[in-house]
């Protein structure tokens, strides 16, 4: 799921019940700057511990597009997140 990043207590607290093996990855808008959002993965029953994956930006210093953030939206590539 995509949640905003001001709700993680929210999604972690929901998630509690029934959920685990949760992957949590944020992303930036811009470096330096809070997270705008968050990336979320659970598994019904899951029992793995909770990864949280490195932040995912959107755009680097100049403001170009992430490379890798523009072929996921190509459909040539897939998040971090993605893989089970």
């Amino acid at each position: 799921m995509i949640w905003r990043a001001d709700g993680l207590a929210e999604v972690l607290a929901a998630l509690s019940r029934g959920f685990g093996s949760l992957v949590v990855q944020p992303v930036h808008g811009e470096p330096g700057k809070p997270a705008i959002r968050l990336l979320v993965r659970a598994v019904k029953g899951g029992r793995a511990p909770t990864k949280i994956l490195a932040a995912l930006m959107l755009a680097d210093a100049s403001g170009a597009p992430n490379c890798e953030v523009a072929a996921v939206l190509a459909g040539q590539g897939a998040l971090a997140l993605s893989a089970p």
